[in-house]
């Protein structure tokens, strides 16, 4: 099988799996959300301890800037070998090496913000937005790269699934956290003293 046929393949798979999320994403905002606002004060899903969203939450934000330090410290400390696994060769310019491990800097800062959000409860919503900030950046810059600058090797394909599925989830969860976060904050509002 040629290169040409599986970069082919591999870009129908992201094209039917990015389709399929945003199926699940409508499916859900249509069918479990409307149950959820019929909910009495109190009850609401997200807001239950039990909740998968609240569950997984943390091992989510762990994979995520797990995944995101190892790739940062990657191209900060070894760039040569990181980048050799897609067939580029840096060589031992010092402007280019410091181009390249700047943005291994910022990717590893950015993996320590998201791992305190993993054991902080008050900072996962910035481990979150941080998280779509990345991982979406990054997904979408390597899109558009794609379309202005022709196909790149099948690794930075998968690279770009890997990178939208992860803004895509982090997304999903931080909108329901807004959303249970507003409903709580909406029932103080309402409450009168005498249920206080």
């Amino acid at each position: 099988m040629s290169a040409t046929v599986g970069f082919q393949i591999i870009l129908i798979l992201a094209t039917l799996l990015c389709s399929l999320i945003a199926g699940f994403l409508f499916a859900f905002a249509s069918v479990v959300m409307p149950g959820i606002k019929k909910l009495n004060d109190g009850e609401t899903a997200l807001n239950n301890k039990k909740n998968p969203i609240k569950r997984l939450t943390p091992l989510f934000l762990f994979v995520s800037g797990l995944l995101l330090l190892v790739i940062g410290g990657t191209i900060l400390l070894v760039p040569h070998t990181f980048y050799a696994n897609d067939g580029i060769m840096l060589g031992n310019d010092p402007s280019l090496l410091s181009e390249i491990r700047a943005p291994g800097g910022l990717l590893a800062g950015s993996a320590v913000l998201i791992l305190i959000g993993t054991f902080r409860h008050g900072m996962r919503t910035l481990a979150l937005t941080l998280t779509i900030l990345v991982y979406g950046s990054f997904g979408f810059s390597r899109l558009l790269s794609l379309t202005l600058d022709g196909t790149p090797s099948n690794n930075l394909v998968a690279a770009t699934v890997i990178e939208l599925a992860m803004a895509t989830i982090s997304l999903t969860i931080l909108c329901y956290r807004t959303n249970a976060d507003s409903t709580v904050y909406s029932q103080k509002l309402t409450m009168t003293p005498e249920t206080r």
